[in-house]
């Protein structure tokens, strides 16, 4: 059974995470980062009180929450939403969200003995 826990999960700085981000947006297949939504990752499995007017104060506006994970989903046109909601208290990190599409590998033709 594999899984994460947080123990695994070490986000040190958005910048970083963000160019990596691109990076990953322009070299591989089947990943297309969504231009203005954003996923909030709280520090604890539950979010942050208010977080509603707390992102609305970071130039965005919350679309989504997940009860009991610590996660929700946010829309913002500002270029620096990320960074602005990283400061709300209880958010561990801001990241672009992105849809994968993965594709079946091709497999080699049967032989016949």
């Amino acid at each position: 059974m594999t899984g994460c826990s947080k123990e695994e999960i070490q986000v040190s700085d958005v910048a970083a995470q963000a160019s990596r981000s691109n990076q990953a947006e322009a070299t591989a297949q089947g990943v297309v980062r969504r231009s203005h939504e954003y996923i909030i990752l709280s520090a604890t499995d539950a979010l942050p009180a208010d977080l509603a007017s707390k992102t609305a104060a970071a130039n965005g506006k919350l679309t989504t929450e997940l009860p009991g994970t610590g996660l929700a989903i946010a829309t913002s046109t500002d270029p620096d939403f990320a960074a602005k909601a990283s400061r709300i208290s209880g958010v561990r990190s801001v990241i672009h969200d992105f849809s994968y599409q993965a594709t079946t590998p091709s497999r080699p033709a049967k032989r016949r003995l």
